[in-house]
């Protein structure tokens, strides 16, 4: 029973440490925004450090799921700063989608 529970802490914590955010400065500035059935990728310059652990490798594409939270007014406000020439901060938690890339959960525009 006490070998159960070490295993089970111990797998969360290393879900957890797998789980952290990531923080990308605001000096970014969104170069292209992809929309799709579900999602949106979002292409910032310069790149990021991705280490979230996604199959998809690239420091410069960012997944937007559209299904829950406040994803769409996410997206809403990336097309804003992207439109109106702005820099860009954002969080990133984790991998969305089939290619796995590191999914925005904040977005930080300076005006």
């Amino acid at each position: 029973m006490i070998k159960k529970l070490l295993v089970l802490v111990l797998l969360s914590m290393s879900v957890n440490v797998m789980a952290a955010n990531d923080q990308v400065p605001g000096d970014r500035i969104i170069t292209e925004i992809r929309t799709y059935k579900t999602y949106a990728l979002v292409y910032i310059s310069p790149g990021f450090e991705n280490t979230q652990g996604c199959t998809h490798t690239s420091n410069s594409r960012l997944m937007i799921d559209m299904a829950g939270g406040a994803k769409k007014e996410i997206y809403t406000m990336a097309m804003a700063a992207a439109m109106a020439g702005k820099n860009i901060g954002l969080g990133i938690s984790g991998c969305a989608g089939t290619g796995g890339y590191p999914s925005i959960y904040r977005l930080d525009v300076a005006f």
